[in-house]
């Protein structure tokens, strides 16, 4: 998974209330397989987008994970192979971009129930 440096700039936004800053609240998926990385704004090829669930959870230390979900209902038949957190329905800036391993890619049909989650963690040194 990469944190992109819009994400990084906009958390920095928000825990300094500075500048207007939206909050991550949106989660995608799409087909693209190219490696994440920190410059990247969108993804590879998004397929849908919806305001996500959000948890705070403890991994490291206590609450310091974010649990980003939504349960989608598949619209083309396609093979998820990416997720992404946004700040916003549309465009937006993304926190956090992540390419699904070969084995963790689901092959959907139409009027499938899928649920796409993505964990971010804050820690000493960074996100992941």
């Amino acid at each position: 998974m990469a944190i992109t440096t819009a994400g990084i700039t906009e958390s920095t936004y928000l825990w300094g209330n500075e500048s207007t800053p939206v909050e991550f609240a949106y989660i995608a998926f799409g087909t693209g397989t190219t490696a994440a990385a920190a410059g990247d704004t969108t993804l590879e090829s998004e397929s849908d987008r919806e305001a996500a669930e959000t948890t705070v959870m403890s991994t490291l230390v206590k609450d310091d994970t974010i649990r980003y979900s939504y349960e989608f209902t598949i619209a083309t038949a396609e093979t998820i192979s990416e997720v992404g957190v946004f700040n916003a329905a549309t465009a937006g800036d993304m926190l956090a971009h992540s390419i699904l391993d070969e084995s963790d890619r689901i092959t959907v049909t139409v009027g499938q129930k899928v649920l796409v989650e993505m964990d971010v963690t804050v820690k000493d040194g960074g996100y992941s």
